[in-house]
């Protein structure tokens, strides 16, 4: 169970919420009863719909979304225990394939800490935990509800009365609560509303948690703000921190609820965080757009790049709320600077001249983003109300003084039957742009610059392209070649099958932007691209190839839908995580003599590890090499990574305790096949091969070995010690 919940919190928050709230911040004597709502003008069945009062006996068949409590303060609702399952499953088995699931009825179980007849938990149909503030045993009461393969069986049992709960059924349905509630939630309660639509999802009413703890988060929050607003001694920078410190809590203040869910899309798995605002929430103080011409916009896309993105949002509108925080960097990277105010001046006028620049493109974008054998090409489909003012931002705040790029151009040009204007980037030359071995030599920093821009675009500096058409405007960067297909392309009615699929993605979210990733020309493509420019490509073998080929895209969006902001993730969990094996076991066997020297550095630094648990615990070593993880009150743990408790196969660590007193233990992995002996990657290692110290040093904390008399600064004596 401990190796799964880490993996599955977020679907089981609330499951765990009895056993993370048993600990909660003290209320206060007189807790602030939350005002009654007062009602709006819901949309029917809209997440943030009015919190209206609850029903004594909810109307139609009974449902476990019916019955959830009217008191409740978080939720998790589940299509089915086998949902529920496959989900933890998935998300588990990213991390490690061989992480065993516990049930999650048995995980629920624990948490509620009651016997139960839970064999007659229909494992097929929805099942739900409502969590609620508890006045007769606090912090918290739990209350699950869901269907029964025996209704009647499961409410006479007598295993949950001796702990005090109670249970009631409906029909199929039967509510197993600490502290039984006759009201139920209302069906447009913010809490309830589109539960039914996620296969597992987890939900936190914030607006009554803020009302029963809000006025100590307060405290809190403006105690901290305090303490960093006292150590500004400008008054205009703390005004302009203590107005953003304002807005943040403002924001804080007016969220409804936030929420967690996982849902199937076709072979993907879709991972959503969403943000229910109250109305009038800062949240919800951005503009919808007009995306009746982002489907046309599309043809900029690139049908073989691995990267596409469509845009619906008026970024040059969210500067109002970025003004404050890039003022404050501004002037701290401006600090201590022999032309400080110069400098500041130039901060400004690039973060003026970036917002005007997006002003001027409009808030609608294409885009997509490829690397290959030829080099790097990207190209811009937008739609200015002025295409000529658009170009003169852009160059004007790529030529901005604190760029400092040089400009040449612009020349006209026609292209694939298009007159275009085109000009050449040069950015300065100095050791901030990683010349600092020849900044000296101006002339040889220019060629360098020069070669590397070559490999890149195919020419000596940066090329940008501008090609204006039925009120559009595409922008590419690349060589000749990539500008002309891409101007052909734009310029023709053909659809964009990867730009339709990213907006798929986008769905109804406005604002709001979604991105596409295609593993296998990613990957290819950035290996090729790697060679071009003078690196080395990446390690692969056939399975490697065969896993890129079977992995679908991913995608990432993020939006505004009605009063909910949604961020998501979407992909095939299962193909990634073979993929990303498959990746790994080829980059092991392209060198496996620094395979084997980086697994044994790792098993060495845990075999220290272990040796300071045992020191600290009276000579008796952990069960399991994870408990070095574990922070103390302190917050200081043996080893600060998890990683480093793992072999390259996602499996702890194995290790023996010493025979002797004064010896290390034994760490080990099985190798591949997770058996004894074996060849290649199936090869046991352990920390008692020979260890070459030339070739370890650096990994031993700095170099250093513990030569016994307690003052090293490395070795033994430099880990954590407790």
């Amino acid at each position: 169970m401990s190796l799964a919940l880490p993996i599955v919190s977020p679907v089981l928050l609330p499951f765990v919420a009895a056993l993370t709230l048993q600990a909660p911040p003290p209320a206060p004597s007189n807790p602030p009863a939350k005002p009654a709502a007062t009602p709006a003008a819901p949309t029917p069945g809209a997440p943030g719909a009015s919190k209206t009062p609850g029903a004594t006996a909810p109307a139609g068949p009974a449902t476990v979304e019916a019955w959830i409590p009217a008191n409740s303060v978080a939720i998790v609702r589940a299509a089915s225990l086998d949902a529920l399952t496959r989900t933890a499953t998935m998300m588990a088995n990213f991390v490690d394939e061989t992480t065993p699931m516990p049930d999650p009825l048995m995980l629920l179980s624990g948490a509620m800490g009651v016997e139960a007849p839970w064999d007659l938990v229909d494992r097929t149909r929805p099942i739900a935990l409502a969590v609620a503030f508890s006045d007769v045993r606090p912090p918290v009461a739990l209350t699950l509800i869901a269907n029964s393969t025996d209704a009647a069986k499961f409410a006479a049992s007598e295993s949950f009365k001796a702990a005090g709960w109670t249970c009631a059924r409906h029909d199929d349905v039967v509510v197993l609560s600490m502290e039984p509630n006759e009201r139920a939630l209302a069906a447009d309660a913010p809490l309830r509303v589109g539960l039914d639509r996620h296969s597992v999802v987890s939900r936190v009413d914030v607006e009554e948690i803020m009302a029963q703890y809000g006025e100590l988060f307060r405290q809190g929050f403006e105690s901290t703000q305090a303490e960093r607003l006292a150590a500004v001694q400008d008054d205009a920078e703390r005004a302009m921190m203590q107005s953003f410190f304002d807005g943040t809590l403002n924001v804080i203040e007016s969220i409804e609820t936030f929420g967690m869910a996982f849902d199937t899309v076709e072979s993907r798995t879709r991972f959503s965080m969403e943000l229910t605002s109250m109305e009038g929430s800062p949240l919800l103080d951005v503009g919808r757009v007009d995306t009746s011409g982002l489907a046309s916009l599309t043809r900029a896309i690139d049908p073989n790049a691995p990267i596409a993105a469509v845009t619906a949002m008026d970024v040059s509108a969210f500067f109002r709320w970025l003004e404050p925080m890039m003022e404050l960097g501004a002037k701290e990277a401006a600090k201590g600077g022999t032309q400080e105010k110069e400098e500041l001046e130039k901060a400004r006028a690039m973060m003026n001249g970036v917002r005007d620049a997006y002003a001027a493109m409009g808030p609608l974008m294409a885009m997509s983003v490829r690397f290959d054998g030829n080099g790097m090409s990207a190209s811009y489909g937008v739609k200015p109300a002025d295409a000529n003012a658009c170009i003169d931002k852009l160059m004007a705040t790529i030529g901005s003084p604190l760029l400092g790029a040089k400009i040449e151009g612009p020349t006209d040009a026609t292209v694939a039957g298009h007159a275009v204007k085109s000009v050449k980037i040069r950015m300065p030359v100095s050791g901030d742009l990683g010349m600092a071995a020849v900044e000296d030599d101006m002339d040889a920093a220019r060629a360098a610059l020069a070669e590397a821009m070559t490999k890149v675009f195919g020419t000596d500096a940066m090329p940008l392209t501008f090609a204006p058409h039925e009120g559009a405007l595409l922008m590419t960067m690349g060589s000749p070649t990539d500008t002309e297909s891409a101007v052909a392309r734009f310029a023709s009615k053909a659809a964009s099958p990867a730009g339709a699929d990213t907006l798929r993605a986008l769905g109804t979210m406005n604002p709001g932007f979604a991105v596409r990733v295609s593993a296998e020309p990613l990957l290819t493509g950035i290996s090729a691209f790697a060679v071009r420019v003078g690196g080395e490509p990446m390690p692969v073998n056939d399975e490697a190839i065969a896993a890129m080929k079977a992995c679908p895209p991913a995608y990432m969006m993020m939006g505004l839908d009605g009063r909910t902001w949604r961020y998501a993730l979407e992909m095939d969990f299962a193909a990634v995580a073979r993929l990303v094996r498959a990746l790994n076991a080829a980059s092991r066997a392209a060198d496996p003599a620094a395979f084997r020297q980086d697994v044994l550095a790792e098993m060495w630094d845990v075999q220290y590890a272990l040796a300071d648990f045992a020191a600290a615990n009276g000579g008796k070593f952990p069960d399991d090499v994870r408990v070095l993880i574990v922070k103390d009150e302190n917050g200081s743990a043996y080893l600060d990574d998890s990683k480093q408790l793992f072999d390259p196969w996602d499996r702890p660590y194995r290790f023996t305790p010493p025979a002797g007193e004064g010896e290390l233990p034994r760490v080990y992995t099985l190798g591949a096949d997770d058996r004894e002996g074996g060849q290649g990657a199936d090869a046991d290692l352990s920390t008692d091969d020979v260890v070459q110290l030339d070739d370890m040093g650096d990994d031993m904390d700095g170099g250093d070995m513990d030569d016994g008399d307690g003052d090293d600064e490395g070795g033994q004596d430099g880990k954590k010690p407790r």
